[in-house]
């Protein structure tokens, strides 16, 4: 694992570090160890979630028959619509909150959540009505004959009579996410798809409801799931509290243009599964949409993984955002890729050794034609989709969100153009390359922006406002101390403010330290100078330093911490993701 980490982190570095960075470098497992901590609970969480959504799949096929799950599969892109209109809130919700934890700027971070309050009403209600003749004009176009197009609608009822309460808790999920619970989104999920299970085979096996039980099923399930999440998130949380802010146009404006690169990726691949299902049907008959069902499982077996791993990072990299810390979110990228790179490699492997067993457990009992190898081709794009998905959280976290909404747009055009090419001049199950390729070319399009921006924060740092990345020992902090004061003098900066700042260090790393009684608290350290002050930034996995978390007053648990508020020209401080997050700006005597 040290050597892995090792690879990872020289990847970030420059040849213009200064000696204190090449002495000291950031701590290679601090961001690691809280990925590793926040996975596990996520991959349970999404676990749930997968009984969630492919279990009606699964429990139609076995009791009511394949033409059951076909229907069902066939309705995926209408589920796929909502997903990416729930997105828009969700996605945005996450990325600004997450920012403005990172500010430390309480009244900003109020009014984002009156804003979060306000769209999280609205936008299921406006939807509730909306997606009706929606649905049905989506289910109409499709052309199918009487009994297939009977099967749609019924199981259609219950999954509309759910669309409202499960935005609401998708919302939820990701107000959890930024809050760093990732616990209790787990308990949460546990709940959903157990009941989920349970009531799908009630109604659609045991009472014999057929597919419109499973829609129930469904339904009753999901409702539950966001009377609960209300709850947690009003008892555990302080996320309704808003402080009596009051609601700003920009604030909603921002957190909807946060989310358009998500919900830009879930739009196009609404319109992507309803031109693919269409070629499908033609190509493969009915049979089509059982072939799409399984793959659609599969896929999601793999993103049960791939999710977890963007959902831990979410948190982390709002904070990093917030912070400025740029070199910490490439750091948080760079892993992030790499687990997802190794997780998705090993679900391929296993779609490509035994694809016939995931046909038998939706109750298929012939594979049709071609339904081997459109299972084996289709999986290869699994590994590109999951790395795509952390360059939206990217880009959505920095602020581009603009350049991932008109890449994704543009980008995933290739995959019906792609797959009519397969279907007129190759075999039906080549088909199911066009998701590989558009895959493909909306990579090689982020791997380059995301170099270009690389690029250009580094020439950023080398300007009049330099920034300076560590981790320190307790043992050497003393020493580093020094070198902060070398590089002042070398490069001109503030002498007295770079020695408040650089004695501030050694207080806190040492603090950090004797607070926890231990010797293994991991420390990310950030000197930002300017001509005339530093900005200390210190971020530590050590004992939470406020002794009295009061609305009213917060009070430090170390008189030396009220000292540094003396000597220093502002002071911030939060305990956010069980993380110590102090900023301290200091400047010359004079100024």
């Amino acid at each position: 694992m040290e050597d892995f980490l090792d690879k990872l982190q020289k990847l970030d570095r420059d040849e213009n570090d200064s000696e204190i960075e090449k002495k000291y470098r950031l701590s290679k497992d601090f961001t690691f160890s809280k990925l590793l901590e926040y996975i596990p609970p996520m991959i349970a969480t999404n676990i749930s979630t997968l009984l969630l959504i492919t279990v009606d799949g699964i429990v139609a096929g076995n009791f009511v028959g394949e033409e059951a799950l076909s229907a069902i599969s066939i309705f995926g892109p209408v589920d796929t619509f909502v997903g990416a209109i729930t997105a828009i809130i969700a996605t945005g919700t996450a990325a600004v909150l997450g920012n403005r934890i990172g500010e430390v700027d309480s009244r900003r971070v109020f009014e984002a959540k009156k804003a979060v309050k306000f769209l999280s009403v609205l936008v299921p209600l406006i939807f509730s009505v909306i997606q009706i003749p929606l649905v049905l004009g989506i289910i109409a176009s499709y052309q199918l004959d009487e009994n297939m197009r009977s099967l749609v609608i019924a199981y259609s009822i219950g999954i509309m009579i759910s669309n409202p309460f499960g935005m609401l808790s998708t919302i939820g999920v990701c107000e959890i996410q930024i809050m760093g619970k990732m616990k209790v989104l787990m308990k949460l999920a546990l709940m959903e798809g157990a009941m989920n299970l349970v009531l799908d085979i009630l109604f659609t096996g045991v009472l014999n409801m057929g597919v419109a039980g499973t829609g129930y099923g469904t339904a009753i399930a999901c409702i539950s799931r966001c009377i609960v999440t209300v709850i947690v998130l009003s008892r555990q949380t302080d996320i309704y509290k808003t402080g009596g802010v009051k609601l700003r146009a920009s604030d909603v404006g921002e957190i909807i243009s946060r989310g358009l690169p998500e919900a830009a990726s879930m739009f196009v691949v609404f319109m992507q599964n309803y031109i693919i299902v269409r070629i499908i049907i033609q190509s493969f008959g009915s049979e089509g949409g059982t072939i799409k069902g399984v793959c659609t499982f599969c896929y999601s077996l793999a993103n049960v993984l791939m999710s977890s791993v963007q959902g831990a990072l979410r948190p982390l990299t709002g904070l990093y955002s917030g912070m400025e810390n740029k070199k910490g979110v490439r750091s948080l990228m760079r892993q992030g890729v790499a687990i997802v790179v190794l997780l998705s490699g090993v679900m391929i492997i296993l779609f490509e050794t035994i694809p016939a067993f995931f046909y038998r457990i939706h109750g298929v009992k012939t594979i049709p034609a071609g339904g081997i190898a459109s299972l084996r081709l289709y999986v290869l794009c699994i590994v590109v989709l999951g790395i795509n998905a952390l360059f939206r959280l990217y880009y959505s976290t920095v602020g581009m969100q603009s350049f991932s909404t008109a890449l994704t747009l543009i980008g995933n055009c290739t995959m019906p153009l792609s797959a009519y090419f397969f279907s007129v001049y190759f075999s039906a199950p080549t088909i199911f390359l066009s998701y590989l390729v558009a895959a493909v070319v909306i990579l090689c399009a982020n791997i380059i922006r995301y170099n270009k921006l690389k690029r250009d924060d580094i020439r950023s740092e080398k300007g009049s406002k330099r920034r300076v990345y560590i981790s320190v020992e307790p043992e050497n902090a003393i020493d580093a101390s020094k070198m902060i004061q070398n590089y002042a003098l070398e490069n001109g900066y503030s002498l007295e403010a770079a020695n408040r700042a650089r004695l501030c260090m050694e207080e806190m790393v040492a603090y950090s330290v004797r607070a926890t009684e231990s010797r293994k608290v991991r420390n990310q350290i950030m000197f930002s100078f300017d001509d005339e002050d530093v900005l200390f930034t210190m971020l530590d996995d050590g004992a939470c330093i406020i002794f009295d978390e009061d609305e009213e007053k917060q009070r430090m648990i170390t008189d030396n911490y009220a000292l540094l508020k003396k000597v220093s020209k502002s002071m911030q401080y939060q305990y956010v993701l069980n993380l110590n997050h102090t900023i301290l700006k200091f400047g010359n005597s004079k100024s």
